[in-house]
This record gives C-alpha cells, structure tokens and sequence, in this order.
C-alpha cells in the first residue's frame, strides 16, 4: 500500500479500505477499494486552506490506513472512516466521509461532535476497527 499521495488520471489517491474495516463492518466492498478525492474537492480545498491542505490530505491518507471506528450506511453508499486524538487534555475525533460513486471518493473532512456522531450512528452503527 502506497504511504504517499500519488496522482492518478484527475483524482488524487488515497489509499484503499483497509480489510480490518471490512471486517468490523463485517461487509466485502470487492477488490476496487481505492479510496480517490476528486481533482475539483482538492482545487476547493487548496483555494479554502492554501497553507494547510496538504497537511489534510496527508492526514485522510493516514485516517484510511488507520482508523479507530469505522461505519458504513449502504443506503447512502456511504462509508465513514473515524480517527480519535487526544490533544490538550481532550479527546477529539475526525471523520472521513467517503462516498462509493462508480469508485470511492472522499467527500469531506471534518471534525465530529457528539450531535453528529450519534446521527452517524442511527443511520449505520460506529464499529471499532481492531488492526
């Protein structure tokens, strides 16, 4: 598995779900798991965070190798990939929204509230990814 974001065709690739994630969700997603952002969201989010989003980028990159929880809602096509940090004194958790439109393609990145992780939960439940 590539470390490292390399270019293809107009999409950025970003990594591939991670097997341990199917199998917390106990779901096969097939052998296509390449997990891309579009050439258009990266343009957006370098004109929105010029300094910082090759930070981001590296860091779904990272969030897809390695996540913590992982919930998928096959309604939507819908897959999130969730990471938990502990900073300050405070845990914190980030979530990848990845959508499966004739191939998986990362939507948004963003940070979870409580508000939000229970909506993630009621559609599809939040899983632990065990590596």
């Amino acid at each position: 598995m590539e470390d490292v974001i390399a270019m293809d065709n107009e999409n950025v690739k970003l990594g591939r779900i991670n097997r341990a994630v199917e199998k917390a969700l106990e779901q096969d997603f097939g052998d296509d798991v390449w997990i891309y952002m579009a050439a258009k969201d990266v343009d957006a989010m370098a004109a929105k965070w010029p300094s910082v989003y090759l930070s981001r980028l590296s860091e779904a990159a990272r969030i897809i190798k390695h996540p913590d929880y992982a919930s998928y809602a096959p309604k939507k096509k819908t897959l999130y990939l969730i990471k938990e940090y502990f900073k300050e004194g405070e845990f914190s958790k980030v979530a990848l929204e990845i959508t499966n439109e004739a191939g998986w393609y990362l939507k948004i990145i963003y940070a979870l509230n409580p508000l939000k992780i229970k909506e993630i939960d009621e559609e599809a439940p939040i899983k632990r990814v065990e590596m």
